[in-house]
């Protein structure tokens, strides 16, 4: 998959812009949408991620490892990640 599509596409859902992204924001928006993006990209290498994000390896390895749970109990992270997956054309498989 494409990162900039996933990039993109994530930025619109969540109304956020790439800057908010990369950005130290801790709005909930901001947050859904690095969730998103840090979720889709677990086939990166950690180091390719951190560098696209901004982020730490600490960081990303926290949303990845969180995933599952707050893919169940988030709701706006929930609704956007299906809604970012619909529109490009990932199947989302069962979340036990």
């Amino acid at each position: 998959m494409e990162i900039e599509k996933i990039i993109s596409t994530t930025c619109r859902v969540c109304g956020v812009s790439r800057n908010d992204i990369v950005g130290s924001s801790r709005k909930s928006t901001c947050v859904v949408a690095r969730k998103i993006i840090i979720s889709l990209t677990d086939n990166l290498p950690l180091g390719s991620v951190c560098s696209l994000l901004n982020k730490s390896h600490s960081v990303i390895i926290h949303h990845r490892k969180l995933f599952e749970s707050d893919f169940k109990s988030y709701h706006l992270f929930s609704r956007c990640y299906s809604e970012v997956c619909n529109r490009i054309g990932i199947q989302i498989h069962n979340i036990t």
